[in-house]
Formats: C-alpha cells, structure tokens, sequence
C-alpha cells in the first residue's frame, strides 16, 4: 500500500490528469536534451513557424549551425542572473541581433492558427 503514496505516482496521476484534460502533451523521452532540459525540436518548431523572418536571418548567417547556435543563446539567456527563464518569457531572448520570443499571450495575425502554441509537454 505504501508504494502507491510515491512522488513517481504523484508524477504519474499529475501527467494523466494534464494530459487527459487536453492542455498538456507526452513527449518522447529520446528527444529530450538532459543538458539543456529542453525538447530541442519543440523549440526550433515553434520558432520556425511563429517567427520566421527573424529563423531566416539566422539561418542564412550561421548556415548549418543556425540551429545550435539558437538553442545554445536560449539556454544562456534561461541561465544568466539577468534574464533567467520568467524574462525570457515575458520579452524573449536575443541571438545575433533578433529577438526570438518563446511565448505569445495573445494572438497575432502573424502567428498561423494552425500551430499549438506554447502546449506544455512532459518528459515521460
């Protein structure tokens, strides 16, 4: 009886109960990066889609390190003192010049209704 009262069984109701109610995704263990504690794709979907002027620019200054290269100002900017995850939430994150946002709290015209926007997802 005592096993049933785990912090993995709190975390296991938790995620059905997010997941049920439709506001939250599983994630696919393999595709989440421990050392930056982020889902890399998730993020590059996101800022491909929702800001794609500002990716092409990156993109065609950093060829195939574009990538990298973003995830890497994202995870320094989440880990500085000075900005930290709350301001890139509110105002973004700066890599080479652009301001790449990491969440909308309002639609845009600009932002295509087809995609899920900042859908929280669980490292299961």
């Amino acid at each position: 009886m005592l096993s049933q009262h785990t912090e993995q069984a709190f975390e296991t109701a938790t995620e059905h109960h997010l997941v049920a109610a439709g506001s939250y995704a599983t994630g696919d263990r393999e595709a989440f990066d421990r050392s930056r504690a982020i889902f890399p794709q998730e993020v590059l979907g996101f800022i491909k889609v929702t800001q794609a002027e500002e990716w092409e620019y990156l993109a065609s200054i950093q060829k195939g390190k574009a990538e990298e290269t973003l995830l890497d100002d994202l995870c320094r900017a989440l880990d500085s003192e000075h900005e930290g995850c709350l301001s890139v939430l509110r105002h973004g994150f700066k890599c080479f010049g652009k301001l790449f946002r990491m969440a909308y709290f309002w639609l845009t015209s600009s932002v295509p209704m087809s995609f899920s926007l900042n859908l929280p997802t669980f490292e299961s």
